[in-house]
């Protein structure tokens, strides 16, 4: 079983839209996806309250006290992928993720605020990976609510290449990422063939593509 988890030291960055909508895209593609909500405000649990989404959404409360117990029972539910919505910061959560994980997502928008945690997001991610004592996740930035006719829009891509990590394909500001959550879809069945649907589909290709997930 392969473990994405989307990480970032910033809250509002897109993680719960990112997690619920890769999670579907990745079942288009016929994996066995569970998502794990571990973020204290359970957004991803609030998305799937309708009952549409094809994956199952489970409940990943992380105690700091019981990191080997909190892996173990996202490995119980076996499956394809797991997919870990986590609870913004740099704490021990991260630390767990970041030592679970196959892959780290690292959403990020165009403001200096966001730009600023996800440098020191990689920074810490960074310190944890040469304590590990398996093979280290990859990275993936991911640019979030970006217009690309903005000056700040023009200037994320570019500005995010300067990370050591690959970046992925855009995801653009789109009303249709809300109404997703409102239906309690993801944007392939809500909105398919929409740019919010294509972005997604670019962001799944792009984890296949570059770490020869298939």
């Amino acid at each position: 079983m392969k473990v994405i988890s989307v990480v970032q030291q910033k809250g509002g960055v897109g993680k719960t839209t990112i997690a619920v909508n890769l999670s579907g895209e990745f079942c288009q593609m016929g994996a066995r996806v569970t998502l794990f909500d571990a973020d204290a405000q359970q957004s991803s649990l609030a998305w799937a309250e309708p009952k549409k989404l094809p994956f199952a959404v489970h409940a990943a409360a992380f105690s700091p006290e019981h990191p080997i117990a909190w892996a173990k029972s996202i490995f119980d539910y076996g499956g394809d992928l797991a997919v870990i919505d986590t609870s913004p910061g740099l704490g021990p959560l991260l630390t767990a993720s970041v030592e679970l994980s196959d892959l780290l997502v690292l959403p990020c928008g165009p403001s200096s605020l966001e730009l600023f945690a996800l440098r020191k997001a990689i920074e810490v991610i960074a310190e944890i990976k040469k304590q590990m004592n398996r093979l280290a996740p990859k990275l993936l930035i991911v640019p979030t609510r970006v217009d690309p006719a903005t000056q700040e829009g023009q200037l994320l891509q570019q500005e995010l290449l300067s990370f050591s990590a690959e970046v992925s394909p855009a995801l653009p500001f789109d009303m249709d990422f809300v109404r997703a959550f409102t239906s309690g879809e993801t944007v392939v069945t809500s909105a398919p063939n929409s740019p919010a649907d294509l972005s997604i589909r670019a962001l799944g290709d792009e984890i296949v593509r570059s770490f020869s997930w298939n």
